[in-house]
């Protein structure tokens, strides 16, 4: 599919770092990345392509010191969510590889930021929402705001479909006690990088009375920060950063 974001451009590693990695030999680099793809697709349920570079010398790796890893993913499915299109980006990588020699588990030393820019498809978000954990968080934010003030039984969302049109998502709710299905129609946008907000929403319902909604926010944590949304006529993208924590 394509899509319109820029492609994750690799940082300029510093003078210190680019004289020390071309002053050593990268055997264990060649080693390491037909590893770290295996260990990815047995991370993920399914991947059609997947692509790793790793940038290191053998000296740097052995220590446990990684200068950069870059990861470029299409039709990856992780937890039950759909990806199109997924790069990933990573600096300064420290693990514990001295213990690891010694049967010692793989984990991280210190916090790590990564680069991400990631397309959804229309297909991969109604492919996702037949999941739990996609599903499961939209009826949550649903459900409150559809609920009858005098509903004594928690609303049953039946079904769930979205569209991407030009800046809208149309998200289609089917409710098991209701024939006529909920229209939500909503614009999407990001607030100090960690809230997405939905915006200038427009409901078509039966159930009544329609809770005022004008804006809604929803806190992605302080470790998110999204520097672009954008949605397309038939695709989602994203641009951002996160952290991932050891």
């Amino acid at each position: 599919m394509p899509t319109s974001f820029e492609p994750l451009e690799p940082p300029e590693p510093s003078p210190a770092a680019f004289a020390a990695a071309a002053r050593q030999s990268h055997i264990i680099t060649r080693l390491l990345t037909p590893a770290v793809h295996v260990w990815l697709r047995s991370q993920v349920e399914s991947i059609q392509t997947l692509e790793i570079d790793i940038q290191g010398g053998d000296r740097q790796i052995l220590s446990g010191y990684l200068p950069q890893v870059a990861v470029g993913a299409e039709g990856a499915v992780y937890q039950g969510l759909y990806l199109s299109q997924l790069q990933l980006q990573a600096q300064n990588i420290r693990v514990n590889l001295g213990q690891v020699v010694r049967g010692k588990p793989l984990r991280l030393l210190e916090v790590i930021p990564v680069e991400v820019a990631v397309c959804l498809s229309e297909a991969d978000l109604n492919a996702s929402l037949q999941t739990p954990l996609l599903a499961n968080g939209v009826a949550d934010v649903l459900s409150p705001l559809l609920q009858s003030a005098d509903a004594v039984t928690p609303l049953a969302i039946e079904h769930l479909q979205v569209s991407l049109e030009r800046d809208r998502l149309v998200l289609t709710v089917t409710m098991a006690d209701q024939a006529t299905p909920v229209m939500i129609s909503t614009g999407l946008s990001m607030v100090n990088g960690h809230i997405l907000r939905l915006t200038d929403s427009q409901w078509r319902s039966p159930v009544d009375p329609i809770p005022a909604w004008m804006n809604f926010d929803i806190d992605l944590g302080q470790d998110v920060h999204i520097d672009d949304l954008r949605i397309e006529p038939g695709q989602l993208l994203c641009q951002g950063r996160l952290n991932v924590i050891p």
